[in-house]
């Protein structure tokens, strides 16, 4: 993403504090733009527009694949957002007082289960996975954060691309986004 300039690259900078982890800002367009160039098929959804889990799961069983937002709280914390509230957080792992805070107040949202929390990070999603009785379970997914591939269970993978509306909890993603993606035909070209 970098090398296409698909991505917004921040440099470090003491006077105004910005640091190079800062650098992304990628939008599905740049994801679409990205494949394009390298001989893929990409559609864009957005919105109330995205794809189900099953219909996600349907179109990369036919051999697509998907790069999805969702909210990186949801994704990563909220096991143990659940489980220690943010009593577990120390400030001493934030860089700023402002960065703590917000991270409490995140913690603190997840475990009132009331929110709307933004899609902030895209997954790469590469297979998906159907239990015995032919129910989908389980989506394989590459962490564009960390590069890692990891088995994500439905539940997991539901709170933080569409949020969770049951049992009383009212978690909202705003912001969603997905792409999908095809191997273009051979001898397919585009105009």
């Amino acid at each position: 993403m970098i090398s296409t300039h698909n991505c917004e690259i921040v440099r470090d900078d003491e006077e105004t504090g910005e640091k190079f982890r800062d650098s992304g800002g990628t939008l599905e367009e740049n994801v679409m733009e990205l494949c394009q160039a390298h001989n893929l098929d990409a559609k864009i959804y957005q919105g109330n527009d995205v794809p189900s889990l099953n219909q996600l799961a349907e179109h990369i069983s036919k051999g697509g694949c998907a790069t999805v937002a969702v909210n990186s709280d949801l994704f990563w914390h909220y096991d143990d957002a659940m489980q220690h509230g943010s009593a577990g957080l120390k400030p001493e792992n934030y860089d700023t007082k402002e960065d703590y805070i917000s991270a409490v107040r995140t913690y603190d949202a997840i475990r009132s289960g009331k929110g709307s929390f933004t899609a902030d990070h895209f997954v790469n999603v590469s297979n998906a996975v159907y239990d015995r009785n032919g129910n989908l379970t389980h989506f394989i997914v590459s962490d564009t954060g960390d590069g890692k591939t990891k088995m994500i269970d439905l539940a997991h993978f539901q709170r933080a691309y569409n949020g969770l509306g049951f049992g009383g909890r009212r978690i909202h993603v705003a912001a969603t986004g997905c792409v999908l993606i095809n191997r273009r035909k051979q001898n397919e070209v585009i105009r």
